[in-house]
């Protein structure tokens, strides 16, 4: 019976060995280079529970042999690069994968301990893994922490830092001033709109101008009609679009007919210019209410003439 029961411990044996393996994927590596560890375990069904802790960051190793001086006792890290990824891979059996990206900052022959995973409410140990880390060629034979690169002494200067960031100061000097114009530029009030003043208006502000200034009562009564018919002249030959200041009274009175001004309104402008005429060449001296009653025909005539104005 006892024999029996050998041989079926030693046909089952393989396969229970063989439900879980480790495996690094580069046993022999440089200082700095990273590998990869797995560990797989064949799994009944895709929805058996399994558990596994993993490490962060530092994966605490045995030292098999040691051949550097940079740490002393019987125990080393080697450090994880990124997290521990598992995943299901599927073939003629579900199999359960673990991965741990790492690598060595010490030299020797070292060995990662078997850890353990739950597997259906079971224990599983996987094995050890040994792997080797060597020195680059670079540092071979030397101390890792031994180094011919040379460190350039930071100059004692209370000035270094600002003189070294000189131009980044000047950018962002220059950043803030065109972002501060931006900022006036974006809130600054509107320009007030200037309306310009009218013909009409400009040239009832000359007459008016020209009565406050009373020049007859300084003796300059011709020159007060002298400028009232230029005044009156200027207006007409604006308004329309006619050379009146080289003009006779009577060919003003003919020009300003064929632009189709009624008869007393022709009548009263000749008026006007006929009494100016008179007072330049002394064959005539107003009174004051006369020289006002003229201002009057002449705002009048402004004023009777003028287009329609409309405030918008």
């Amino acid at each position: 019976m006892k024999i029996w029961i050998s041989i079926s411990l030693l046909i089952c044996l393989p396969f229970v060995v063989s439900s879980q393996t480790s495996r690094i994927q580069k046993a022999s590596l440089e200082i700095g280079e990273q590998t990869e560890i797995y560990y797989e375990l064949n799994l009944e069904n895709e929805d058996d529970v399994v558990r596994f802790e993993p490490k962060m960051r530092l994966i605490p190793c045995d030292v098999v042999q040691k051949n550097s001086q940079l740490s002393s006792g019987q125990k080393v890290n080697i450090e994880i690069i990124g997290k521990f990824q598992d995943s299901l891979a599927y073939g003629k059996k579900v199999k359960w994968i673990g991965k741990y990206t790492i690598t060595a900052w010490d030299t020797g022959h070292f060995e990662i301990p078997a850890p353990f995973i739950v597997w259906k409410d079971s224990m599983v140990n996987f094995q050890p893994i040994q792997f080797k880390v060597v020195a680059t060629k670079l540092i071979a034979g030397q101390e890792l922490m031994e180094s011919d690169s040379t460190f350039a002494d930071i100059p004692n200067d209370p000035f270094y830092w600002l003189k070294s960031n000189l131009w980044w100061m000047i950018l962002l000097v220059v950043l803030g001033v065109l972002y501060w114009f931006y900022i006036r530029w974006k809130n600054r009030k509107p320009e007030p709109i200037k309306k310009e003043i009218s013909l009409k208006d400009k040239t009832l502000f000359a007459i008016e101008a020209l009565d406050n200034s009373k020049l007859w009562e300084k003796g300059m009564l011709k020159e007060h009609y002298i400028e009232m018919s230029y005044i009156l002249r200027s207006y007409l030959g604006v308004r329309y679009e006619l050379n009146l200041l080289e003009s006779t009274s009577f060919q003003t009175k003919i020009l300003l007919k064929h632009q189709g001004l009624s008869e007393d309104t022709v009548e009263t402008i000749q008026m006007i210019l006929e009494q100016s005429d008179m007072v330049k060449f002394a064959k005539s001296l107003p009174t004051e209410i006369e020289i006002l009653r003229i201002s009057a025909l002449a705002k009048q005539i402004v004023a009777e003439t003028s287009p329609l104005e409309f405030d918008v």
